[in-house]
């Protein structure tokens, strides 16, 4: 079902992707890497490989494009919880079906090889941990912030005593 990874980036010169729209170009590194083809994986059809190639597109369009669930499903012919669905498939698959772990890594190198995508996920998880990190140090600025006029307070009220 799979080729080697050597054999799919030796190949990856002889696939014009060029004047294809992103999901385009994602489609047919899934479909080179799956041996299928776009419409078989827009099919009704439950057909393992066809549900494979599916759930990987959708992760990798997740992954590099950062498009939400609902116009992926339109790619793909599905509603949002279908790829919500995909998306906890793949996560599941990715621990324990070896073969398809090794068709989506070739499919991330040749994305990254050749259409040099900005890896979302990651900047998300980046994004996301510098918003706590803000909220964090909004709520010990506050903290201070009420600390400093407590003391500030008793300051003037010490300033007072000693005045009269």
């Amino acid at each position: 079902m799979s080729t080697d990874l050597e054999t799919c980036l030796s190949n990856v010169d002889d696939l014009e992707i060029e004047g294809h729209s992103l999901h385009d170009k994602i489609m047919q590194i899934v479909c080179l890497i799956t041996n299928s083809k776009p419409e078989e994986i827009k099919s009704r059809r439950r057909f393992r490989n066809y549900v494979n190639a599916r759930t990987m597109f959708s992760a990798l369009m997740r992954k590099f494009t950062g498009y939400s669930l609902k116009r992926i499903g339109m790619l793909v012919d599905r509603d949002h919880a279908s790829i919500m669905h995909y998306e906890k498939n793949h996560n599941d698959f990715i621990d324990t079906d070896f073969e398809y772990k090794m068709m989506f890594t070739q499919c991330e190198a040749l994305i990254n090889n050749k259409l040099d995508l900005y890896d979302f996920s990651s900047q998300m998880t980046y994004i996301e941990s510098l918003s706590n990190d803000l909220e964090h140090f909004k709520k010990k600025y506050l903290e201070y912030k009420d600390r400093y006029q407590m003391l500030n307070h008793k300051y003037q009220k010490l300033c007072k005593i000693i005045n009269d």
